[in-house]
């Protein structure tokens, strides 16, 4: 049984086989703790054996197989003058609650109030995403209104990380039930107040004390193997320096765009002579349950790692095929783990895990995979709207420049709705001076 020690003990343990939640963890891990749980398990399972004279591999994420782009890749990988890029490779992580989630927020058009309520909550979130302040006291000392208030948090509770703003694990709970569980959202909800209500840690004793039929509790068994445990289960929000190395090499070929999975340096298989030496023993019946259980982790923790690698090349597939231009050009269109989710058939909480802590490396830069998601902002990509900030700028008569606040009107013209503010960050963050500094004075003293 697994306990959840998140504001409170619900239990979900029996919902997941140690198959699956052996899945669930290999999937999780970046290449570094993968390579620390092989060397574990190879040290402690007596079924396993690494694999002799095997070099970390590279498998395609997409179905290219030209002898050009074998070639390629041998002579990229294997050539003599080939420095590996990922030795001293370090990084600063940068701090969720700044960056992250506060560029998100700019997807609303807040009014002041609004804007200085969603920095509040953002900034009184805990490391697991929950909302970790008095809200009532904060409402009554600042005369805000609570409608107001709960309106500004369920619009943060809607963005990637879904969920964050949540006060207790019980509305996220509920959240995700309305969001992942279609069949089972409304029997999950029973479920959830029942567990608040009688404070039962179970949710399998939940189950049976309210008579849930036969299809109900496989629906729920289905939703909660794709719920999250709290809206930040995968997402680092450290500021620790870090080792670091890519999980994914993305490469251009022939004009293709194309993600190679990296497989881990040690490889693990079954060790069938002990495996042998084990069933054939005359002292089997004093083993045996100890047998079947190492060789049953063994087998588990293998398939995982094949589970993985399958999972990730089709998830790296469409994020490279739907984020080509940014390859290209270097512009990242909107894309949520919604999108990749819907694309490739897994649920929003696989994707996650998926790409959670992992990064890919192009042309010689290690970015995280995160940085492909993107929300849309007012219909379109952040990188586009900056894009279009830009051109505005460029055309713009430099004896009277365009102010931030003109800019945002201008957009809104355009079908972009967007507050002055962000108008300002994004221009910050192209380095484009502010108006006032971008005014040409050399034209008006010439011509005086």
């Amino acid at each position: 049984m697994i306990d959840l020690n998140i504001k409170t003990d619900i239990n979900i343990g029996l919902i997941l086989t140690p198959k699956l939640d052996v899945s669930l963890r290999v999937l999780m891990m970046n290449i570094i703790e993968l390579e620390e749980k092989i060397n574990e398990i190879s040290e402690t399972n007596p079924f396993v054996k690494i694999e002799d004279d095997i070099e970390q591999t590279r498998i395609p994420g997409l179905e290219f197989n030209t002898k050009e782009a074998e070639e390629a890749f041998k002579e990229r990988f294997s050539g003599e003058d080939y420095v590996d890029p990922f030795e001293n490779m370090f990084r600063n992580k940068e701090n969720f609650f700044d960056e992250f989630l506060k560029e998100a927020l700019l997807n609303f058009d807040f009014s002041n109030e609004e804007a200085k309520i969603a920095e509040v909550i953002v900034y009184n979130l805990d490391d697991k995403g929950f909302l970790d302040m008095d809200v009532e006291k904060f409402l009554r000392e600042n005369n805000i209104n609570k409608t107001l208030f709960e309106s500004v948090r369920r619009k943060i509770m809607s963005l990637e990380p879904e969920g964050c703003g949540s006060r207790d694990i019980y509305e996220f709970l509920k959240f995700q039930a309305e969001t992942l569980c279609e069949q089972a959202s409304k029997a999950m909800k029973r479920i959830i107040e029942h567990i608040k209500e009688r404070g039962t840690k179970n949710i399998e004793d939940a189950v049976k004390k309210l008579k849930m039929s036969k299809k109900e509790t496989q629906a729920i068994h289905a939703c909660l193997e794709n719920m999250s445990l709290y809206p930040l289960q995968f997402i680092s929000t450290s500021r620790d320096y870090e080792y670091i190395e890519p999980d994914v090499v993305v490469e251009e070929i022939n004009g293709n765009i194309l993600p190679m999975i990296l497989e881990p340096k040690t490889r693990l298989t079954i060790d069938h002579e002990v495996l042998n030496l084990c069933t054939s023993s005359e002292k089997i019946s004093e083993t045996e349950e100890y047998t079947k259980e190492k060789y049953k982790e063994a087998l588990n923790f293998i398939e995982a790692l094949e589970g993985r690698r399958k999972t990730l090349s089709k998830i790296m597939n469409v994020i490279v095929k739907k984020q080509e231009t940014f390859f290209k050009t270097g512009e990242i269109k909107a894309l949520t783990r919604k999108d990749v989710a819907k694309e490739t058939g897994f649920s929003v909480s696989t994707v996650t895990r998926a790409v959670a802590n992992k990064y890919f490396m192009f042309k010689g830069v290690t970015h995280p995979i995160s940085k492909l998601f993107s929300n849309p902002v007012s219909g379109t990509s952040k990188s586009n709207i900056q894009q279009i900030i830009k051109e505005l700028i460029d055309n713009e008569d430099k004896r009277k420049p365009l102010g931030d606040e003109e800019i945002k009107q201008k957009l809104e013209k355009m079908g972009f709705r967007l507050t002055r503010r962000a108008v300002t960050k994004y221009r910050n963050q192209m380095n484009i001076p502010k108006s006032k500094d971008r005014r040409v004075v050399e034209y008006e003293k010439q011509n005086s």
